[in-house]
C-alpha cells in the first residue's frame, strides 16, 4: 500500500468523503480530472490529485490529530511536510492541500499570510513573534532559501472541515445533480471510485461510469449551466424564422376566416 493512501475498501471514512466531494467537482465540470491512489512516485504521501486548469491539486487527508491541532511538528511526524516539499519543488503548477477535522493553526496561518503578502520581506514583517517561531520550525524542516519557502507557502492550503459538513455537502449536491440523489450519492460514487483505482477520471469518463452503474440518473440541465441559455437562444432563433404576423404591425380581420372555422367545426363543406 502506498504511504498515506486509502487503497482497498473506502467505507465511510472521512478520507473517502473528501474524495467523493472532490469527484463531484469533476462531475459538475469544475475540475478536469481526478485520480486517486496513483501508482506513480509523485502520489506518495497523497491520496489523490485533481486538475483545475493549469493547476494540479495534491490532497492529503487525516481525520483527527491526537492533540486536536496539527502542529508543525505533528505534520512533520506524519510525513505531510516532506510530501509537500517534494511536490512543490518538482512542479511549479502543483498546489498541496492538507484536509482534516482538526485545524493546523500554525501552518494555516503561515500559508494564508503568504498569499496576502506581495513579497517575502513584507511577509516576514507581517508575522507575529509566535508566527515567526512557527516559520523557523518550518524553515528547519524544508531547509530552503527564504524565497522558495515563501513560494511553497503560497501554494499550500489547509482545510479543516467537520465530517458532518462533508455529509451535508455530498447529500445537497447529490440532490442537485441527480434524480433521487441525496444520501444515495456517497455510497454509489464511492463504489465507482473503488472500481477506478489508479485511473484518471475525467468529466466525461465519470459521467459514463455513473450511467453504466445505473443507480444514479444525472440531471443534465443542473450540471451544464449553459443548457437553459442555449435552449432560450435556440428557441428565439427558431421563432425568428417565421414571417411576422400582420401588415405594418397590424392584423386585418377577415370575416371569411370565421366562416371557414365554423364550417370546419360543424364538418359542413
Amino acid at each position: 500500500m502506498i504511504a498515506g493512501g486509502i487503497a482497498g475498501k473506502l467505507g465511510n471514512r472521512y478520507e473517502a468523503k473528501w474524495l467523493v466531494r472532490s469527484l463531484i467537482d469533476v462531475i459538475a465540470g469544475k475540475a478536469e480530472w481526478l485520480k486517486y491512489e496513483g501508482l506513480e512516485t509523485e502520489y506518495r504521501g497523497f491520496e489523490f490529485a485533481v486538475a483545475r486548469g493549469q493547476i494540479t491539486e495534491w490532497h492529503q487527508t487525516k481525520i483527527n490529530s491526537s492533540k486536536g491541532n496539527w502542529t508543525i511538528n505533528a505534520l512533520k511526524e506524519e510525513g505531510v511536510l516532506n510530501a509537500f516539499s517534494k511536490r512543490l519543488s518538482t512542479d511549479k503548477n502543483a498546489h498541496c492541500y492538507f484536509v482534516s477535522q482538526d485545524n493546523a493553526k500554525e501552518l494555516r496561518t503561515l500559508t494564508e499570510k503568504a498569499r496576502l503578502s506581495n513579497s517575502h520581506d513584507q511577509y516576514l514583517e507581517a508575522l507575529s513573534e509566535e508566527q515567526n517561531l512557527a516559520y523557523q520550525k518550518l524553515n528547519k524542516e524544508w531547509s530552503q532559501p527564504f524565497e522558495i519557502i515563501f513560494d511553497w507557502l503560497q501554494r499550500s492550503y489547509i482545510r479543516f472541515i467537520p465530517e458532518g459538513e462533508l455529509d451535508s455537502f455530498i447529500d445537497s449536491y447529490g440532490d442537485l445533480h441527480f434524480h433521487d440523489g441525496g444520501i444515495k450519492t456517497f455510497p454509489i460514487l464511492r463504489d465507482i471510485l473503488e472500481n477506478h483505482f489508479n485511473n484518471t477520471l475525467t468529466c466525461e469518463g465519470v459521467r459514463a461510469a455513473i450511467k453504466e452503474n445505473g443507480e444514479l440518473k444525472l440531471k443534465e440541465w443542473a450540471i451544464d449551466q449553459t443548457i437553459p441559455q442555449r435552449l432560450g437562444e435556440e428557441t428565439e432563433a427558431y421563432l425568428q424564422t417565421y414571417t411576422p404576423f400582420g401588415a405594418g404591425g397590424e392584423t386585418i380581420v377577415r370575416t371569411q376566416v370565421k366562416t371557414l372555422i365554423g364550417q370546419l367545426k360543424s364538418n359542413h363543406f
